[in-house]
């Protein structure tokens, strides 16, 4: 299978995996900093160490609302 996005392990990266990875074909990869991110057309690195939000298994959908609306 071809690999289209990584998450890295407890979030560690640098700039040296993002261009290894990259010349590998991966399109997406995911950091675990906390946010939101601004993807534009055309822009392929905006893809990239792309920041996430928390969710717990216990999180209700009213508290993901309200965790999103906080950002």
């Amino acid at each position: 299978q071809k690999v289209f996005a990584i998450a890295y392990p407890l979030g560690k990266y640098s700039d040296l995996s993002e261009v290894v990875i990259k010349e590998m074909g991966v399109k997406v990869t995911l950091s675990t900093e906390t946010g939101i991110n601004t993807v534009i057309k055309g822009l392929p690195q905006c893809l990239q160490a792309m920041k996430r939000i928390f969710v717990h298994g216990e999180m209700s959908p009213e508290e993901l609302i309200n965790s999103l609306i906080g950002m």
